[in-house]
């Protein structure tokens, strides 16, 4: 988890990073389990081509919803 005060924006060089680490996650992992790339997140997501990344993004409003 990351905390930003505006929308968090996913650059080339973090999206590679976060690349690796989900790669040697999945591979550390039986292979019956599943790997899904969630961001939550207090401002939103910048979308841009690497945004694409997170399955999902959740927003405190989405947490905190009744």
């Amino acid at each position: 988890m990351k905390f930003y005060q505006k929308e968090f924006t996913i650059y080339r060089a973090y999206f590679q990073t976060l690349q690796n680490r989900q790669d040697r996650l999945v591979e550390a992992l039986p292979r019956r389990k599943v790997v899904h790339s969630v961001l939550i997140t207090t401002y939103g997501l910048t979308y841009n081509e690497y945004s694409g990344f997170f399955l999902r993004t959740l927003t405190l409003d989405d947490l905190f919803s009744e």
